[in-house]
């Protein structure tokens, strides 16, 4: 029988030479391997994928909190604001930025995006949010062609749609955190568009 995933705490050493009379010594010290950092103006909750209904903690304004693996399954982090939506995961095994869509309910058009940097801060990883600029959208997808074009997220049910108008622009952000490429419906067949969205 397999043995069930447990919580799990993963640490890191920060090494730093010493000041003084210690400056021949190299000082070690315990660091959580992933903080939280909240850079929005209202508090956000935070939770492991999958893990929602047991585990969820929640991130001040400015504030910072080192996050724990609750499972050893679906290494995603979700997150939203209070009495809304769970984002879809987003993982932080790689320095950069994403995006998720926070989305107040299923048939509520309120929502916003949210821009997550991960980079490092001595030996941690610095998981940070932050509002998108709407202006710049994660993603963009340009319909030059003469045809309406139907288009949707792999793994995903809902479907959007663009005219064929020159210029045409559909800004989006997906909250899946399956792995995904855009699938493009023109004239009844399905063309692969190989747009990786995260």
């Amino acid at each position: 029988e397999e043995a069930p995933k447990l919580k799990s705490y993963r640490l890191r050493l920060h090494a730093t030479p010493g000041k003084g009379l210690f400056h021949r010594t190299t000082v070690l010290k315990l660091v959580p391997h992933l903080l939280l950092v909240n850079r929005l103006d209202v508090p956000i909750e935070y939770s492991q994928a999958g893990c929602e209904d047991k585990f969820c903690q929640t991130l001040l304004p400015g504030a910072t909190a080192p996050f724990h693996w609750q499972s050893g399954e679906h290494k995603y982090i979700v997150v939203r604001f209070e009495q809304w939506m769970w984002s879809g995961g987003f993982s932080v095994k790689d320095l950069g930025e994403t995006s998720v869509k926070l989305r107040r309910s299923v048939n509520n058009n309120d929502f916003t995006i949210l821009k997550i940097s991960v980079e490092m801060s001595g030996a941690s990883l610095l998981i940070s949010f932050n509002l998108q600029d709407q202006t710049w959208p994660p993603y963009r997808i340009d319909n030059f062609s003469s045809y309406m074009i139907r288009y949707r997220q792999q793994s995903s049910s809902l479907t959007s749609q663009m005219t064929s108008l020159a210029g045409m622009a559909i800004k989006e952000a997906t909250g899946q955190h399956l792995p995904a490429r855009m699938l493009a419906d023109m004239n009844a067949e399905i063309w692969d568009m190989a747009a990786p969205l995260r």
